[in-house]
């Protein structure tokens, strides 16, 4: 009788192998529409004349793109069979059947996998900076927020009446933010503007800011200014601006 747990272990191998050896559908794709475009351009340039002409020039689209897009080694592959295309085979002259020299076509093809490579490289090189600068930008971004929090609870640590209050605007705000379909940078804005929206309290006198009992209406007064000394400490700060404004406005119906 057949061992039916090695049947399924031999099921399991061969549908682990048919895994490992599954064929890589894009790169195929790609590979082909790639050398189909070439044979393409090889083609017109044998019909408008042979190498002689400008058509060959047409061969840096795929070689630059591919580079770009699929690296250096793709790059110089691409430049390495646009220089065969023009290569040996392809006349200088078709009407006059003039054939190339052979350091023509040898110096076009080793330039065409240098242009290839270098476009990899190139790219490749944008991609890291581009990868650093944007996790440059989020560390900047969280020391901004965290800055921006500690200043707040520094503000709040003044006013003994409203602990933990910024963040608490912040958080609210946010929350109808989100509701009312702002966009991400809408909503950063409105969660600086939260946070920030005491920062006037500074210029207030401790004796009006903590006092136990009523404001007189000259204290009151006092009290109503501190968005507007928020507006003048925010408004010179490049990038809050639009944070200023509505610090400005945040007692608006007070």
């Amino acid at each position: 009788m057949i061992d039916r747990s090695r049947l399924e272990e031999l099921g399991r191998l061969i549908q682990g192998k048919r895994k490992q050896f599954k064929a890589p559908t894009y790169s195929l794709a790609y590979t082909g529409m790639l050398i189909a475009s070439m044979a393409l351009i090889g083609v017109l340039v044998y019909v408008t004349g042979g190498v002689k002409t400008a058509a060959p020039h047409l061969f840096y689209i795929p070689i630059v793109i591919t580079g770009i897009t699929k690296g250096s080694a793709w790059g110089g592959a691409t430049g390495l069979v646009s220089g065969l295309f023009t290569g040996p085979f392809m006349p200088l002259d078709v009407a006059g059947r003039v054939m190339q020299d052979p350091s023509n076509w040898c110096f076009r093809l080793c330039f065409f996998v240098f242009i290839g490579y270098v476009s990899g490289v190139g790219s490749s090189m944008l991609i890291v900076k581009n990868q650093q600068l944007s996790k440059k930008n989020k560390e900047l971004n969280a020391t901004l927020k965290a800055l921006t929090s500690a200043f707040a609870r520094a503000i709040d640590a003044k006013d003994t009446y409203t602990a933990n209050h910024s963040e608490k605007v912040a958080r609210y705000a946010v929350r109808l933010g989100k509701r009312s379909g702002l966009s991400r940078e809408q909503l950063q804005c409105l969660f600086q503007a939260g946070i920030l929206h005491d920062i006037g309290k500074i210029a207030i006198p401790d004796r009006v800011l903590n006092k136990p009992g009523s404001l007189t209406p000259d204290e009151f007064d006092l009290i109503r200014e501190h968005p507007l000394h928020g507006y003048d400490i925010l408004k010179p700060i490049r990038g809050l601006q639009d944070c200023a404004k509505l610090v400005l406005y945040h007692h608006k119906g007070l």
